[in-house]
């Protein structure tokens, strides 16, 4: 067993991806979008737009104030085509942009 790890190297972490953890496949392409969002979104924007859905090829994001919305809808065009170009695989070809509820 040693011998044979050795001559195949070290595996970077989570290098299977979220197959490896168990999960459901639904929970693995939750993950995987939500993934993809933060990674094209920035950190920044990620932590005030949350993903909500993605139904027919529409990632349905969550904002959380009218300024954002606004900002959001600026960069929606830009934001859906990095994501179907980045991420293919995931089918994402719109977003749309809806309000948190009022506290």
């Amino acid at each position: 067993m040693e011998t044979e790890r050795r001559a195949r190297g070290f595996e970077r972490l989570g290098i299977a991806g979220a197959r490896s953890f168990g999960l459901s496949a639904s929970r693995r392409r939750s993950l995987e979008i939500e993934s993809a969002w933060r990674r094209v979104a920035g950190p920044s924007i990620a932590r005030r737009v949350r993903v909500t859905a993605l139904d027919r090829g529409v990632l349905e994001v969550r904002v959380e104030s009218a300024d954002w919305r606004r900002a959001i809808e600026r960069l929606a065009p830009e934001l859906s085509a990095r994501l179907a170009r980045e991420f293919p695989s995931l089918g994402i070809a719109d977003l749309r942009i809806i309000d948190a509820p009022p506290r």
